[in-house]
């Protein structure tokens, strides 16, 4: 093992994480701040530590968790390799898995098996019935739902078993850059103080004798001016700057950022929901709008499309590549009318008009457009159905806020196999563009000056309008075409009376 290093004697937050005997150990801290390298020293050295069986074999498996599966090859895995290099057998395989082997000076043997999972599948969690490691490692679980965490705790402590022996330590190990406060994590950060009932950890406490969750926090990489005139200092205190190739130079150039993602990446703090602060700061026009002319739609494509419904209804038009990236390519919207007014009069004359011979193949909408409504004795789903439009529901979270949110932010935020932006918008769609510049905000309680965790609702500019059918029609195409989902809750379409 002399070839590879295991010290983080140059982490004082890692060191303290690596002495804790909590079940859950989380490290929140600045970008770039060496979380991830030492969690992979970590993870080697428990391996070291697990008690041999009789034939002096030290057995571990490990499970390695990132939200996005490009997250996980690119980053995660790519830091696991090289650091264990030395000592690995790489298998690329899907989900690739990394096996480490070597003797130790006392004639025993370690075994120990990392495997590698992504979570962004709407049946993510389902996957994990098929693991039974020693423990795990989740890297940005800003990017987590708690159920995620939840379903891993289940399944660690299944490995080594038999005649192999018993997991001499098992539990999970989490990093990540500062979330915001409407994150689980700090939930659970407030539980650890007292702030909030902690009943669901006290039983495991009682009986195990060890502590259910400890948060460890790395110092800022610089320091915020606390006056006006003022400058951001260098904090001398971060870990791994000298390790960077720009030195502090790194974290000042992302000063000119948002408050939010200078709070995560500079200061590895949770952030404020701010009063007008833009719900997907992950959009960049630049980087997430195209021209027109470079989304062009042969006729006879296969088309998706999106609604919201009220007196302001909205309709996205949209295409999926091969690579599974979404294009909106059109927004249709209608001022004090039904759904059936605005396909009447926008959508069916331009599908008409520029691509009659393609077919709707998908399309999602507000799951409360199923039932009657807008002075109609047809919902607004049936109206749709009735125009050829074969709209569904094809997720089962209720309807919940959050879920729709992180489908969008997944897409803004990742890259397909081709490496672009895994969702894209034609400039033919200013009001959505403007939305997600500008409208689409976290909105404060009236009279509080608190925020709320959930955007505004408003209708002014079809806003929240939009925002929404975006949301839908991430969810819905996440749900709808991820590979092997049999569990989708639909609202079938039965009716053409007229076609497209």
């Amino acid at each position: 093992m002399s070839t590879v290093d295991l010290s983080i004697d140059g982490y004082p937050t890692i060191k303290e994480l690596a002495k804790s005997t909590a079940y859950v150990r989380a490290c929140i801290g600045p970008a770039g701040s060496g979380k991830t390298s030492c969690m992979v020293k970590i993870l080697t050295m428990l391996a070291i530590q697990q008690e041999a069986d009789k034939q002096g074999v030290r057995w571990t498996r490990w499970l390695i968790v990132r939200e996005t599966y490009q997250q996980l090859i690119s980053a995660t895995l790519k830091t696991f390799q090289t650091f264990l290099e030395p000592v690995a057998e790489i298998r690329e395989s899907a989900p690739p898995i990394i096996k480490v082997q070597f003797p130790l000076p006392d004639g025993t043997f370690v075994n120990s098996v990392f495997e590698f999972l992504s979570m962004d599948k709407p049946d993510s969690v389902s996957k994990l019935l098929g693991y039974e490691p020693t423990g795990a490692f989740l890297d940005e679980i800003s990017e987590l739902n708690e159920t995620i965490i939840e379903g891993v705790i289940s399944r660690v402590g299944r490995f080594p078993s038999g005649a192999r022996g018993k997991p001499t330590w098992t539990g999970v190990l989490a990093t990540t850059n500062g979330p915001l406060k409407s994150h689980w994590l700090y939930k659970w950060k407030n539980k650890l103080e007292g702030e909030l009932p902690r009943e669901d950890w006290d039983d495991y406490e009682r009986i195990s004798g060890r502590p259910f969750f400890e948060l460890f926090h790395q110092p800022p990489a610089l320091i915020r001016p606390t006056r006006d005139g003022e400058k951001w200092q260098p904090n001398l205190l971060a870990e791994n700057v000298e390790n960077l190739q720009e030195g502090f130079g790194y974290y000042f150039k992302m000063l000119s950022q948002s408050n939010t993602r200078v709070k995560a990446y500079v200061e590895g703090d949770f952030s404020d929901l701010q009063t007008g602060e833009v719900v997907f700061p992950e959009f960049s026009p630049d980087i997430h709008v195209i021209k027109r002319e470079h989304c062009h739609v042969p006729n006879g494509s296969p088309i998706m499309m999106s609604f919201d419904f009220g007196r302001t209804p909205v309709c996205l038009m949209g295409v999926m590549t091969k690579t599974g990236q979404l294009v909106i390519t059109k927004e249709f919207a209608g001022e004090n009318m039904a759904i059936a007014t605005l396909f009447d009069q926008n959508i069916q004359p331009f599908l008409a008009q520029n691509m009659p011979r393609s077919k709707v193949v998908s399309a999602w909408g507000d799951p409360a457009g199923a039932t009657g409504g807008q002075g109609l004795e047809l919902s607004p789903f049936e109206v749709l159905e009735d125009c050829g439009v074969p709209i569904e529901v094809t997720w089962g979270s209720g309807n919940q806020l959050e879920p729709r949110l992180e489908s969008v932010r997944k897409r803004f935020r990742t890259l397909d196999s081709n490496g672009q932006p895994m969702l894209l918008i034609s400039d033919e769609c200013p009001i959505l563009v403007n939305a997600l510049t500008t409208g689409y905000v976290y909105e404060a309680s009236r009279g509080s000056g608190e925020v709320k965790d959930v955007p505004t609702k408003s209708h002014k500019n079809w806003c929240s309008d939009i925002a929404d059918a975006l949301q839908y029609f991430c969810l819905g195409c996440d749900t709808r075409y991820s590979q092997g989902n049999r569990h989708d809750k639909r609202i079938k379409s039965h009716k053409r009376k007229r076609l497209l």
